[in-house]
């Protein structure tokens, strides 16, 4: 998990926004407790809001 997050963490000067899905409380907890160590914004979305994670990132599935 440490190596993903760092791995992130560089998206994160490029994109400034990381989308977090997931299905677990803690993976809500952990999307806002490391937000304040990333450049950038991270926010937790449910499984059923995936659409509403690439409408945030201002992003299609394909990537667009």
């Amino acid at each position: 998990m440490w190596e993903d997050f760092k791995t992130g963490s560089n998206y994160n000067r490029i994109d400034r926004k990381s989308a977090m899905v997931g299905d677990k409380r803690w993976e809500e907890w952990m999307t806002k407790l490391s937000a304040p160590f990333a450049d950038g914004e991270f926010k937790f979305f449910e499984h059923d809001e995936i659409p509403h994670a690439y409408t945030w990132l201002g992003k299609t599935p394909n990537g667009e």
